[in-house]
């Protein structure tokens, strides 16, 4: 599996910005490229996007966040995003009542460390990305698995 950490706030796909805001992205990926000998990955693909924010006006619907991600990532993580067979994506709310756990153990030490350190130091904007292959049990159909 590949995950990246990021403190950038997402955008729109829609956003004119776009380009620019994956070239960013693509950067920022760089200092993990060197944890990945197999880039890029081969075969059916899953995705996990999560946002994670801290005011109100952060959020995006989740469609429009996850596609500049998954093309950002074309012909680097993967050859090409049609390898994407399953997609994930979410919203999730940093505000001081909100509890959740996170686990660590499937993330490179540089992704979950990252992570950790930005939830801790309160960033304001928290993107994380997963690719990994795609399995038929990650389907779910009326909350059970294929």
């Amino acid at each position: 599996m590949v995950c990246f950490v990021t403190d950038k706030r997402p955008i729109s796909y829609n956003s004119r910005k776009k380009s620019a805001y994956q070239r960013e992205l693509k950067k920022a990926f760089e200092s993990y490229k060197a944890f990945y000998s197999q880039l890029p990955l081969e075969g059916e693909l899953s995705s996990n996007v999560v946002y994670f924010y801290r005011d109100q006006n952060g959020t995006l619907d989740v469609d429009n966040l996850s596609k500049p991600f998954i093309d950002a990532f074309s012909g680097i993580i993967y050859h090409d995003d049609s390898q994407i067979k399953h997609r994930e994506c979410s919203c999730i709310s940093l505000r001081c009542d909100q509890n959740f756990e996170i686990n660590y153990s499937g993330m490179s030490e540089k992704a979950a460390k990252k992570l950790e350190n930005y939830i801790h130091k309160g960033a304001k904007h928290i993107l994380y990305f997963e690719v990994g292959d795609f399995l038929l049990k990650q389907v779910k159909i009326g909350g059970q698995s294929i």
